[in-house]
């Protein structure tokens, strides 16, 4: 799956026409950021679903790790709105790199009132491009929408100063849809209580709208894997062998 490859799990009822990869946009580097799958929908149109984990990068700290995220960000910017001006459903789902308002960082929350930090929070490059991706594709916060300015609510937090355990953390992992789909919005929300990385999961349920599983299992899907069908492997398939007959 690359350096920071993602998976995304689906149902035999539930699978997809086709796979992609946006190879040549959000993961120029074939780090394995990007998965798209294209479902077929009961309401004829196409839902179209990103799972991406965006690069890590901070203004001023690193700047080429810092422009790697701008122009993923500005990728999936485009992408997008390419595909919601086609009329498509589309889902965004990962670990998108990015605190969208103060109260998704516990560390922003308490600096708040120092002076000049408002300001320098708001005005930066990465922030205001994924709040534009929100505002003029336009996507929904799943989990803003439904829960507003709900406090303390995180998904990722510093193992190496124990900080989850006092719940000092942030929010970077979203799940955001198009309009079209939050009338069918029906949850969104953090299980915290869900142990095993530095990250916790984040769920979304929609209802009223299903997908039409396709017959044909695309040729990207890990189905087709011999490495990954949960079969033991002969070491025999790993040795060459000789048609020339070797003397004792």
């Amino acid at each position: 799956f690359g350096y920071a490859g993602v998976a995304t799990y689906v149902k035999k009822s539930f699978c997809p026409r086709s796979v992609g990869y946006c190879s040549e946009t959000l993961d120029s580097e074939q780090e394995g950021r990007s998965l798209v799958t294209y479902f077929d929908m009961t309401d004829g149109e196409t839902m179209v679903l990103f799972n991406l984990y965006a690069p890590c990068g901070y203004q001023g700290d690193d700047d080429t790790k810092f422009e790697k995220k701008m122009q993923f960000l500005s990728h999936l910017q485009n992408l997008v709105r390419f595909y919601i001006n086609k009329g498509c459903h589309v889902v965004v789902v990962g670990d998108l790199n990015v605190k969208s308002v103060i109260l998704d960082s516990a560390e922003a929350s308490e600096q708040k009132n120092k002076r000049g930090f408002l300001t320098e929070w708001s005005s930066s490059p990465d922030r205001v491009l994924f709040n534009e991706i929100l505002e003029t594709t336009p996507l929904l916060d799943t989990f803003r929408h439904l829960h507003g300015s709900i406090k303390h609510s995180y998904t990722c937090w510093n193992t190496g100063l124990n900080a989850r355990t006092n719940n000092y953390g942030t929010r970077i992992d979203y799940i955001l849809i198009s309009s079209s789909l939050e009338p069918h919005l029906l949850s969104s929300s953090h299980l915290t209580e869900v142990y095993g990385s530095d990250h916790c999961p984040v769920v979304c349920q929609l209802q009223g709208l299903e997908v039409i599983g396709c017959e044909t299992i695309p040729s990207e899907c890990s189905v087709h894997y011999p490495e990954l069908r949960g079969k033991q492997t002969s070491l025999l398939a790993h040795l060459g062998r000789s048609n020339k007959r070797h003397s004792q």
